[in-house]
């Protein structure tokens, strides 16, 4: 897997500017220390569920009468309770409770309780330095680390509990993360990837703000794309639904904040060159990206897909290019760069993209890359194809050496076991070649390629009919104007 460099996430980071009202992680500073990642999470349905939970009593007494907990353990948490109730600070013997959280968490299985000790533990990691190390220092002879016993609640039929553990793991996570930290993943994107699959879509957006929480720790980019697939692919499938009309009332969140959130995944994947090469021919998101940019409105929906572009174009510019023309790429940077963009430094990003864009397309679209495809037969929607100017400085050369391009695209079409793929591609090219050469009619009449090109206008595969369609129609332009063709043999 390709090295991804931190500078240059930092700098990504620092160039996308997320602000306080943005998602992403936000950092409550404990001490110079421990600097704790909240894992910031925006949703009304987390929220009113802590909500409840803090109010909830809690049944002390009965635990201290089953023995699980000391008369002075009793009053501790008693003490606790009453302070959140009365929003004062945590008292001084709220240092005591982690380890008798953790030790609860063991022993005790009822929702209502395990959702209030994970709360607590919450707040506890949030407000006390000694928390954070007591968590770390956990082991048990059931549990050999904090994070195996919150794993175990990943199990739990509360959907609450399960994502409420992850915070608290990501984290701690966070206070060890460093270049040599090294964690296993298995368990907490195999959690994910079950919840996505959720009915209740405000579990999948605190699943996505999660993972989106997650990627900031070592390896876990890389175990995401290499061991958790369809954790990944259900995300960019959920990216996808949010290009449909119906996406609005399916979601029931922000189309554009889901479109935000999947995206900064997306991004911070794409710095590394490995998964840059390879994530477009997995999950084909190239597409869905330019549509996205294209269409919203929101700056920073754009802000993070023009970024996912850049490092896809940067990274691994041979292998994501031709899907970029294909999809548009061009023309989509081109209309915003037009556009009224607020943010300057965006409006900068755009058009250096477009430029860099154009200046390799300058250099790729070459008549030798052309024929060299056309003589292999395996055609694709390589630059060459969509290019306009490829196809103005080409057009004379397509009736060289007697007309041998023409008949080799002749060749492709008439396969009638060919690929619909390269059919499709050889339909186009017969078309633009009439298009930019309207003489060029009688020679495919000749080669008995318009007849070819009307029998595929009902092909089984629909962009084999769209594209012979579109050449057809090119031999009626001007026809209403008698417009005489010279012969070409």
């Amino acid at each position: 897997m390709g090295v991804s460099n931190d500078s240059d996430i930092s700098k990504g980071v620092s160039e996308i500017n997320l602000n306080n009202k943005s998602r992403g992680i936000a950092e409550t500073k404990l001490s110079k220390k421990y600097d704790v990642p909240v894992a910031f999470i925006v949703s009304s349905y987390f929220d009113a569920v802590t909500k409840n939970v803090n109010r909830r009593p809690m049944p002390w007494e009965g635990f201290f009468n089953a023995g699980l907990i000391t008369e002075e353990e009793m009053q501790t948490f008693r003490s606790l309770q009453q302070s959140k109730r009365n929003f004062k600070d945590y008292p001084v013997e709220s240092t005591k409770c982690t380890q008798l959280i953790l030790g609860l968490l063991v022993k005790l299985h009822r929702i209502e309780v395990i959702q209030y000790l994970l709360v607590l533990l919450n707040e506890l990691i949030d407000t006390q330095e000694t928390s954070i190390q007591e968590c770390l220092a956990y082991s048990s002879d059931r549990y050999s680390s904090v994070y195996s016993l919150l794993e175990k609640n990943f199990e739990s039929h509360d959907d609450y509990i399960g994502l409420m553990a992850c915070k608290i793991i990501i984290k701690l996570l966070n206070v060890q993360n460093s270049p040599d930290f090294t964690f296993d993943f298995r368990n907490m994107f195999a959690y994910f990837e079950s919840k996505l699959d959720s009915e209740d879509p405000s579990v999948v957006d605190v699943v996505i703000q999660l993972v989106q929480s997650l990627l900031a720790i070592n390896g876990s980019r890389q175990y995401l794309f290499t061991n958790s697939p369809g954790c990944l692919e259900k995300m960019v499938h959920i990216l996808k639904d949010t290009i449909l009309l119906s996406t609005q009332q399916v979601i029931k969140v922000s189309v554009a904040q889901t479109q935000y959130d999947i995206g900064y995944i997306l991004w911070l994947l794409t710095f590394d060159q490995d998964i840059s090469s390879s994530i477009n021919k997995r999950y084909d998101i190239i597409p869905s990206i330019i549509k996205i940019a294209r269409s919203t409105l929101k700056e920073k929906v754009i802000r993070i897909m023009i970024f996912t572009l850049k490092n896809l174009f940067s990274k691994a510019i041979d292998v994501n290019l031709p899907s970029m023309i294909v999809s548009g790429a061009q023309s989509c940077l081109t209309a915003l760069n037009g556009r009224k963009i607020q943010d300057p430094d965006l409006a900068e990003e755009i058009n250096d993209l477009l430029q860099k864009l154009n200046e390799k397309l300058e250099k790729e679209t070459t008549w030798d890359e052309y024929m060299n495809e056309l003589s292999s037969g395996m055609l694709s929607w390589t630059q060459v194809h969509t290019s306009d100017a490829f196809w103005k400085m080409n057009i004379n050369k397509f009736n060289q050496e007697d007309h041998l391009a023409i008949k080799l695209l002749s060749l492709v079409i008439s396969d009638a076991n060919g690929d619909p793929l390269a059919i499709s591609v050889a339909c186009h090219d017969l078309g633009q070649y009439i298009k930019y050469y309207p003489s060029g009619k009688a020679v495919l009449t000749n080669l008995g390629a318009k007849a070819r090109l009307m029998q595929l206008m009902t092909h089984s595969d629909d962009k084999v009919r769209y594209e012979a369609l579109t050449s057809v129609q090119e031999f009626m332009v001007n026809a209403w104007k008698n417009h005489q063709v010279d012969p070409i043999f």
